[in-house]
């Protein structure tokens, strides 16, 4: 498997403006790629804050799969760590 780095170049050769970002993050999920990968390769080479990135990558068709789950385990630890305030 390729390094994030190298997922990051050639992610900026596929794309040529921001439509073409889900078949970027398809293609780096179909190589192997996790989305904590996916979320460095998108702040890296957007050059937008890792926030804006995981939403980018949270919101794309290429992941929408894990979506839901990801949503719950989130509302899990937000309801965790109000409850332990």
């Amino acid at each position: 498997m390729s390094t994030t780095a190298d997922a990051s170049r050639r992610a900026g050769d596929l794309l040529t403006d921001l439509n073409l970002w889900d078949t970027v993050l398809a293609q780096l999920r179909e190589e192997g790629f996790s989305q904590v990968q996916s979320i460095k390769a998108t702040a890296e080479r957007l050059g937008v804050p890792l926030a804006e990135a995981k939403r980018i990558v949270h919101v794309s068709a290429a992941w929408a799969d894990v979506r839901s789950a990801n949503d719950r385990f989130h509302q899990g630890l937000d309801e965790a760590a109000s409850s332990s305030g």
